[in-house]
């Protein structure tokens, strides 16, 4: 296929499909700041952006107005009528209510902060020693998909990739778990870039995933999901290399958007050259590096590629040989930070495919899971170990038995460790003293199946409440695990 490069300054960024048009680009900011009208708005800034884990909020010098530090490079930001803008270099902006401008500043925040001044930015001891980690950048809880960090799903062809992606993403947007996975990013912007799914096959997946939304979740999604509309294209491509067509108006539309995660499917139509040798993929790697993380280093590739086929190679989903179970695997291997991997349970299982972990750099290797396909929604639910046997159906593919993950607490044994603590632990997901680090510690599971396994006693044995903090400076209300009735008076 030719390209003509005199398009490429011309032509409008990449069309969106029209069930989930691409939202319009925020004004552009005022660069002034003057006096607020009420002090109910500066209450309600204050208060959003503290919700929102960030600091620095204080009063301008002459009093007109208020400034705080940009959650991006930490330089100078105003903030004036509902826009903030940074008048460094940065060029960091938002616009919109309180709530609003605080999930932008956010989603925003980077691990270490952005040199102006033509250098690279550095660390310190004492700085690292001295850094918290932002909890928002696992947008999954376990490190199976970070903020910056370069991800994949890997499977064959077929298995539903694509279709995984879109409810990843509508599970994450909406604050709702994904596969088990507690998902940390609610409201994120997600843009695919994607060249195989035509509008009729994306509105009919999308349509059933939306049946159960209620208005208000559509208009989330509807506001947070961009999908590429291959059916308005005269190409096929989306490659990212130097020099390549395409790049430029794949960087227009990123810069537009703005999204947290940019899925580029598959990752096929990304490259240019062979991807079985290595220069072709190390090029294409660094290309996607380069666009999608321009601008913003926390945001992240999620790329979709192709896998093992035939039924010997989907034993290899998990296990020792699952590192290399993507096409090229070397190269792609080494740049991916992590990699899901997916494959077909076969002919015996229908609508079941079987997920491992293939990498998972920020966090520990989570354990090996079944999930079937629900054709009324089409999405994906995670099977429990008693609905499918992983060893069982590992030695039916031809291979020797594993031995599988630790067996998740079912909810008597979540009150037994919650009786033993004294009937009432406080703490989230992520306290060290918290029920799920407590489950996790006295059966030796994931931190992740700890947490499934707490939401799965929920209403049976146990229940929570959230209390406020006692400081001044207030903050999230924190979690109160109790036992239930019968079960306290046991304990």
């Amino acid at each position: 296929m030719k390209f003509r490069t005199s398009r490429v300054l011309t032509d409008p960024p990449l069309p969106p499909v029209t069930q989930f048009p691409v939202p319009a680009p925020s004004p552009p900011a005022k660069l002034w700041v003057h006096r607020y009208s009420t002090e109910a708005w500066q209450q309600s800034i204050y208060a959003a952006w503290r919700t929102a884990g960030l600091s620095g909020l204080e009063a301008a010098p002459d009093g007109s107005g208020l400034v705080l530090p940009c959650p991006r490079c930490k330089g100078r930001l105003t903030v004036s009528d509902g826009l903030v803008s940074c008048q460094d270099p940065c060029g960091w902006k938002a616009s919109g209510e309180p709530w609003d401008i605080a999930k932008a500043g956010a989603l925003a925040k980077t691990a270490a902060p952005v040199a102006t001044d033509g250098r690279l930015p550095l660390w310190t001891l004492e700085e690292l020693l001295a850094f918290e980690p932002d909890p928002s950048d696992e947008i999954w809880a376990g490190g199976v998909l970070s903020a910056g960090e370069r991800s994949a799903i890997v499977g064959s062809p077929g298995v539903g990739k694509s279709r995984l992606a879109l409810q990843a993403a509508i599970c994450t947007i909406l604050g709702k778990r994904f596969l088990g996975l507690e998902t940390r990013a609610p409201g994120a912007r997600w843009l695919f870039l994607q060249t195989e799914n035509s509008g009729r096959r994306l509105k009919h997946d999308l349509s059933m995933m939306c049946r159960g939304l209620t208005a208000a979740e559509r208009r989330e999604v509807n506001g947070c999901l961009s999908i590429l509309n291959v059916d308005a294209m005269d190409f096929g491509s989306i490659c990212m290399a130097p020099d390549h067509p395409d790049r430029e108006r794949i960087a227009a539309t990123i810069a537009a958007i703005d999204p947290l995660v940019c899925v580029i499917d598959p990752l096929r139509d990304a490259g240019r050259g062979d991807l079985n040798k290595d220069d072709g993929m190390t090029e294409t790697c660094q290309g996607i590096g380069e666009v999608i993380r321009a601008g913003n280093p926390r945001r992240v590739p999620l790329v979709v590629h192709h896998g093992r086929t035939g039924s010997l190679e989907a034993g290899k989903v998990f296990g020792d040989d699952a590192a290399s179970f993507a096409r090229n695997s070397k190269v792609l291997y080494g740049w991916l930070r992590s990699q899901i991997n997916v494959a077909a349970a076969g002919v015996d299982y229908p609508g079941t495919i079987i997920f491992g972990c293939g990498k998972c750099s920020n966090g520990p290797q989570w354990g090996a899971f079944a999930a079937r396909l629900d054709e009324g929604t089409m999405t994906y639910r995670r099977l429990e170990s008693e609905e499918f046997d992983l060893d069982e159906w590992t030695e039916s593919m031809g291979g020797k038995a594993r031995k599988s993950a630790k067996q998740r607490p079912n909810p008597q044994q979540v009150a037994e460790v919650l009786g033993k603590a004294g009937g009432e632990v406080r703490g989230g997901v992520n306290s060290p003293d918290g029920l799920v680090a407590k489950v996790k510690r006295a059966y030796g599971v994931s931190r992740d199946e700890a947490a499934t396994a707490v939401e799965a006693a929920l209403g049976d044995s146990i229940q929570y409440m959230d209390q406020p903090r006692s400081s001044r400076s207030g903050g999230s209300p924190v979690r109160v695990y109790v036992l239930k009735g019968a079960k306290a008076q046991e304990s």
